[in-house]
């Protein structure tokens, strides 16, 4: 049903990262 294709597995990927990031962020402001 998609029709995106390669494009919006490459924004999810953007996003998964960007949220990655910020958890580790959180984790190093913690220590």
């Amino acid at each position: 049903m998609r029709r995106k294709g390669i494009s919006g597995d490459i924004e999810m990927q953007f996003v998964a990262y960007c949220g990655l990031q910020l958890d580790i962020a959180k984790q190093e402001k913690r220590l």
